[in-house]
């Protein structure tokens, strides 16, 4: 009996130690792949700061005038170009002297939609800021975004920008500077706002005559040719309409506020201008800031008929669209390309504008 009380010990005891060995490796197994899953974790976290902080890097603008000059410079007559009736856009302007107080170089802030603006909202600026610097003679010296310093192209980044340099403003304002934008929407927008700013500074240097006499054919506002997004939209019968149905038509659509008097003054200005025109292939959208049918049909009762009305009172549509002024127009080309985008009132560049849309 003890000899086998003993081996039943001694076999209890095996099995014993076998079991703390099993949880023993259980144990270590558990800790190797926690470390693993955290040295993983650490690593994916690491990356992630990397890139964003490749979005997020911003640099002061005197560091890019003193790389783009050479020197520290004097910041003087600080201004905004402007001109609202052919310019949708105004730039915050200066101009750089050296330490003799001699003017070397102006500088415009360029501001854009940062494209990459999604991939971290907390950390990543909503836009993006480019400083354009030219010489006295508005040769480019530099385009450089500094707040932030990268964002997402579609095209190579260093080298879109490293073109610019040594192009001179009227190569620029006629569009034979060479600049390929490739299919990157966003490039298009900063060259045509690069030569909006420089249409600005060649205007207040050489004056308003010699511009037009330079322009010739017409200024082609900043945005022209991105693509429009194809979002849905219920008119005020309940009908859902989606933009990509209009894909093959020219689209106007305008925004307004129909409490405006002068809103509606202009929409109807407009309106007289349109039916003018041939518009077998032209449709027509209104977003009424309003919230009742009958204020929407003084917007779309100055229109030509069939005219799409939709209620917009919370301007979430028109926001979308970039259209939440009152009031205010964009010109869709076929295919959802926007064509142009300002004011809804009878002034010589929207004008101008409606006119190259309907017979281009």
């Amino acid at each position: 009996m003890a000899r086998s009380k003993t081996k039943k010990q001694k076999e209890k005891e095996i099995e014993e130690r076998k079991r703390k060995q099993f949880f023993v490796k259980v144990l270590i197994a558990s800790v190797i792949f926690v470390l693993l899953l955290t040295g993983f974790f650490l690593i994916r976290l690491s990356q992630k700061r990397a890139t964003i902080s490749k979005y997020a890097t911003v640099i002061s603008k005197e560091e890019v005038r003193e790389k783009t000059l050479g020197f520290k410079t004097l910041v003087t007559n600080p201004r905004v170009l402007t001109d609202p009736l052919r310019f949708a856009d105004n730039f915050a302007a200066e101009d750089l002297q050296d330490e003799n107080g001699k003017v070397v170089a102006h500088e415009a802030i360029i501001i854009i939609d940062n494209p990459s603006y999604n991939l971290d909202k907390e950390n990543i600026p909503s836009n993006a800021s480019i400083l354009l610097i030219v010489d006295t003679n508005l040769n480019v010296l530099s385009i450089t975004p500094f707040n932030p310093t990268y964002f997402d192209l579609g095209i190579e980044f260093d080298k879109y920008f490293e073109s610019y340099k040594q192009k001179n403003a009227e190569l620029i304002i006629k569009q034979v500077d060479g600049i390929n934008v490739g299919d990157s929407n966003t490039a298009l927008v900063i060259k045509n706002k690069v030569r909006e700013s420089l249409s600005l500074f060649y205007i207040e240097k050489y004056g308003l005559q010699k511009f037009s006499s330079l322009q010739g054919g017409g200024y082609i506002f900043a945005e022209r040719g991105v693509k429009v997004n194809p979002l849905s939209l219920k008119d005020v019968n309940g009908v859902t309409y989606n933009l990509d149905e209009f894909r093959n038509y020219k689209l106007v659509i305008i925004a307004g506020n129909p409490d405006c008097g002068s809103c509606v003054s202009s929409v109807s200005e407009l309106g007289k201008v349109f039916k003018q025109q041939d518009l077998s292939d032209v449709k027509f959208i209104v977003l009424s800031f309003g919230d009742t049918k009958e204020a929407l049909e003084k917007l779309t009762n100055v229109l030509p008929d069939g005219t799409i009305g939709v209620i917009d009172n919370n301007r979430e549509i028109a926001t979308q669209l970039k259209l939440n002024i009152s009031p205010y127009i964009a010109l869709v080309d076929k295919d959802l390309t926007l064509y142009f985008r300002g004011p809804a009132e009878p002034n010589k560049d929207t004008l101008e504008n409606i006119k190259e849309f309907l017979t281009h």
